[in-house]
């Protein structure tokens, strides 16, 4: 019986690993947008950003604006310094990505639903 349980745990251990890298849907639009700039995951990891994949929801939406160095669309890549403009829902509280309405990158507006990946410090 503990043979059977040890073969189940390190099995479920084993596929989970496999698993944990693939990147679908949303997240696999942000790494061809990364690509297509020259950029990998592995490369700005070991610059020290940090990145996230897919469609930018709960703690993704709660990181905080300054310290957000790049939105990946699903066809664009855009760094936040060239941000021309920040409409905020409630200004007085705006502090992070879930207070915003929509970024402006001069003539490109983007919403936060679009936002496919964020490279953040």
């Amino acid at each position: 019986m503990r043979s059977l349980l040890l073969a189940v745990t390190l099995t479920t251990l084993s596929l989970s690993s496999v698993w944990a890298g693939e990147v679908t849907g949303a997240g696999r639009q942000a790494l061809q947008v990364l690509r297509s700039h020259n950029m990998s995951v592995e490369a700005l990891k070991t610059q020290g950003f940090k990145v996230l994949l897919g469609e930018v929801t709960g703690a993704g939406k709660t990181i905080n604006l300054d310290r957000i160095d790049m939105v990946v669309t699903s066809n664009k890549l855009l760094k936040m310094n060239q941000a021309s403009h920040i409409q905020f829902k409630h200004p007085s509280q705006a502090r992070a990505l879930k207070d915003v309405q929509h970024l402006e990158f001069n003539a490109v507006r983007v919403s936060p639903n679009q936002i496919k990946g964020l490279i953040y410090e």
